[in-house]
């Protein structure tokens, strides 16, 4: 096995940051463990951490093994980074790949809404 500190890869919103900070309270100060955490602007950028692949990575081979970052919370699917993400698992094989643990069971809405007078 290897010994490393838990990684924690945060998007750049204030949800993911709570979130993230309160896993890492519980992780480090209740069960003892290390951590790390590493920003990044999107949920596809977190979810690369997870999967050692660099922002902005070209090809899967940037991508290192074991990743530094093994947790990303509060990630928003953008259907533009979908395919792109796909294609790295797709590489890495089922082994090695970040797996879904599923949905806290609240999907959000965006909208800008307007009183009518």
């Amino acid at each position: 096995g290897v010994t490393m500190p838990i990684g924690i890869a945060v998007a750049n919103w204030d949800s993911s940051w709570i979130v993230s900070e309160i896993l890492a309270i519980l992780l480090s100060d209740v069960m003892g463990h290390k951590v790390v955490k590493t920003g990044r602007p999107n949920g596809f950028g977190t979810l690369l951490a997870v999967t050692g692949c660099p922002a902005g990575f070209n090809n899967y081979s940037e991508c290192e093994w074991p990743p530094t970052y093994h947790v990303a919370l509060e990630i928003w699917e953008h259907q533009s980074h979908q395919p792109a993400f796909l294609s790295v698992l797709s590489e890495m094989g089922e082994e090695k790949a970040p797996a879904n643990l599923g949905s806290v069971g609240f999907q959000g809405y965006e909208g800008l809404f307007v009183m009518q007078r």
